[in-house]
């Protein structure tokens, strides 16, 4: 899985930094998933397989619906 997560976070050309802002993470927890010390957890995986897509953007306003 952490080859999964730097090969996404690569796609999605997002520094640590945007990453785990992204992700609502600290860097260093990024950081750790991308040297292998913590599992990505499946959400994770999904939201940067889905940033910048228009899925994304129908997801959070259908969220944004529900409240």
């Amino acid at each position: 899985m952490k080859r999964v997560f730097v090969e996404l976070q690569k796609s999605t050309s997002l520094s640590n930094f945007a990453c785990a802002d992204y992700l609502g993470i600290s860097e260093a927890s990024v950081q750790d998933r991308r040297n292998g010390r913590y599992e990505p957890k499946k959400c994770e995986l999904i939201a940067l397989a889905m940033y910048g897509s228009p899925e994304l953007e129908k997801a959070l306003k259908y969220i944004q619906s529900l409240s």
